[in-house]
């Protein structure tokens, strides 16, 4: 039996290489491939509407305290310089947020 991975796993793979997951392998393309991916896996709440990531970017607006509005991502990425530190940064803000998540199991594949 293979072992299940978590979304976090699936995350950081990307957000480690994403140019060999997406043409430019920005931050951007990135966030959406993810979010393509849990939505067609099902991952997260099945009553949520929106992104995924909607609730992890409450989450994290409140831990980086920053403002949790349309341009949120855009100041994460600014906040890291690139985006590249921005995903890599962003990887490890998942994993925190998933592994202290009550709906942690939803993010098992």
């Amino acid at each position: 039996m293979k072992p299940k991975l978590t979304f976090a796993e699936i995350v950081r793979a990307i957000c480690l290489r994403p140019q060999m997951y997406m043409m430019h392998g920005t931050f951007g393309e990135a966030l959406a491939f993810l979010d393509g991916y849990a939505n067609g896996r099902m991952l997260g709440s099945s009553g949520r509407s929106g992104s995924v990531f909607n609730p992890f970017r409450k989450w994290l607006a409140e831990k980086l305290e920053m403002k949790d509005n349309e341009q949120f991502w855009n100041n994460f990425i600014e906040k890291y310089g690139d985006d590249q530190t921005a995903l890599n940064n962003f990887a490890e803000f998942w994993a925190e947020y998933e592994a202290t998540s009550d709906t942690r199991e939803q993010y098992v594949i």
